[in-house]
C-alpha cells in the first residue's frame, strides 16, 4: 500500500465504491430484475447473503465496523470503460455490464443531487474506492484479445486516471485504488501475470507522477492496496484465516454453465473455503482483508 500527497482523509462517514463483483452487493441483481439501472436517488437494500462471496462484501464490513454509510455503485462483470472492453450481460441481452467510467460514476454524480444521500459529504469525511481490472485484463478482455481495436493496457490505465478526474471534479480528494486479483487460468497463466504486473507498476508509478509532476489532482491523497499480494499471502497460510480443514483448491458453490440460480453447494462448512465459486473469494477471505485501514487513512 502506498500513500501519496500530504493531505489525509479522517473521520470516515461516507464510503463510495466503484468496481466489479469483488465489491458489488446488490446492483447487478437489481439490473437483472428490472432490466435497467436504478433511478437516481435509489438506495438499494442491504443484501448480504446473495453476493458472489456468499455473504457480506468488504464495503459493508467497513461500514459496519466504522459506522460510515456505504454507497456502492460496483456492478459484477463491469470493466473500467465499455469503450475499451465491452462485455455483454447474458441476462440483459444487448446491454453491456455498466462500466465504471461510463455508467457508475455518472450514477454517483446524479445521486449527489439528493441531500438525503450525500447531504453531509465533505472532502474530509468521504473516501472513494475503485476496485477494477479483473474483467478488463482477463478472459473476454485483454487476455483473449477482446479489447477494442487500437487499445492496449495503457488505455486501461488512462481510463483509471479519467475515473480519478471525474471523482476529483466532484470534490473527492481521497481515492483508494485496489489492484485486482488474477484468476489462475493455466493455459494463460504467464500472459495474465505479465498483464497484471504491468498494469500494477504503471499505476504505482503513475499516481505519484500524475499527482506531483503533472499536478493533476492538487491536494488529493491516494492509497494503493495490493489485493493480489494479500490473496497470495492468504493462500500461503490459509489455516491462519480459514476454519479447518482449510480448502484453497476447491470451491463451495457449483453452477453449471449458463446457470445462475440453482447451484449446489458442498457439504463442508463455507467457512473452510477460500473460494466461494469458480471466480470469487469467500466472505471469510473478505473478513481477512485489511481494507478498513486503506479507506480510513
Amino acid at each position: 500500500m502506498a500513500h501519496f500527497a500530504a493531505s489525509s482523509c479522517f473521520k470516515l462517514q461516507n464510503l463510495v465504491n466503484f468496481g466489479d463483483s469483488f465489491s458489488d452487493e446488490n446492483r447487478l441483481n437489481y439490473i437483472y430484475e428490472h432490466q435497467g439501472l436504478p433511478p437516481a436517488g435509489t438506495i438499494l437494500p442491504k443484501n448480504g447473503n446473495t453476493t458472489t462471496s456468499g455473504g457480506y462484501k468488504w464495503p459493508r464490513m467497513v461500514a459496519r465496523k466504522t459506522g460510515a454509510k456505504s454507497f456502492n455503485y460496483a456492478v459484477g462483470g463491469a470493466t473500467c470503460s465499455n469503450k475499451i472492453v465491452e462485455r455483454e450481460f447474458v441476462l440483459t441481452p444487448g446491454k453491456p455490464f455498466p462500466s465504471v467510467l461510463d455508467e457508475q460514476v455518472p450514477a454517483f454524480k446524479a445521486d449527489l443531487e439528493f441531500d438525503e444521500l450525500y447531504g453531509n459529504r465533505t472532502a474530509e469525511n468521504t473516501a472513494y474506492a475503485v476496485l477494477i481490472g479483473g474483467n478488463d485484463l482477463t478472459a473476454n478482455g485483454f487476455l483473449t484479445d477482446s479489447n477494442a481495436r487500437g487499445t492496449n493496457i495503457t488505455s486501461f490505465i488512462n481510463c483509471v486516471w479519467n475515473v480519478f478526474d471525474a471523482l476529483y471534479e466532484t470534490g473527492g480528494p481521497c481515492p483508494a485504488w485496489f489492484n485486482k486479483t488474477a484468476y489462475n487460468m493455466t493455459d494463460y497463466n504467464y500472459k495474465l501475470m505479465e498483464y497484471l504486473t504491468s498494469a500494477k507498476k504503471m499505476l504505482q508509478y503513475g499516481v505519484p507522477f500524475q499527482l506531483i509532476v503533472e499536478k493533476r489532482w492538487p491536494g488529493a491523497t491516494f492509497s494503493f492496496f495490493d489485493l493480489h499480494g494479500l490473496l497470495n499471502d492468504l493462500l500461503k497460510a490459509p489455516e491462519e484465516y480459514l476454519d479447518a480443514p482449510a480448502n484453497i483448491t476447491g470451491h463451495y458453490r457449483h453452477c453449471a454453465i449458463g446457470e445462475f440460480l440453482d447451484c449446489p453447494v458442498e457439504k463442508e462448512s463455507r467457512e473452510t473455503f477460500f473460494w466461494f465459486d469458480e471466480l470469487h473469494v469467500s466472505e471469510r477471505v473478505g473478513k481477512s482483508s485489511p481494507s478498513i485501514s486503506v479507506v480510513v487513512r
